[in-house]
């Protein structure tokens, strides 16, 4: 598997904690930067906030727009859609995201993230 399909991978299954766990190493740390500020994610935390939004919203779903992929090296622009749980039928826009990845052994190491959120 490629480094650009273990990112693709990872984005197909978000917000499904249980899947996303498979895509990520054990040492796994995000950089995200967004209008609410900057905050670091372990392996863990990065699942309970899945887990938190897969229970905050009726669907969820990544829209990649653009993927670079140099070696081990990934960068990716994607737009992530939510179904709120109020309106479930409605999909909204909830950011706009670019994010740059390091892959190892075949699972997310590294991470860096600048989203504007909706």
């Amino acid at each position: 598997m490629s480094a650009g399909d273990v990112v693709l991978a990872y984005y197909k299954d978000i917000p499904d904690a249980d899947k996303l766990q498979e895509h990520l190493h054990p040492q796994f740390s995000v950089e995200w930067t967004s209008t609410r500020g900057y905050m670091e994610f372990s392996k863990k935390e990065i699942l309970i906030m899945m887990q938190q939004l897969a229970k905050m919203n009726a669907g969820s779903r990544i829209d990649v727009r653009e993927i670079i992929t140099e070696g081990n090296n990934v960068s990716v622009k994607y737009d992530h859609y939510i179904n709120p749980l109020d309106t479930p039928t409605e999909e909204k826009l909830y950011s706009r995201s670019l994010a740059m990845w390091k892959v190892e052994n075949n699972k997310l190491l590294r991470g860096y993230v600048m989203s504007f959120i909706e």
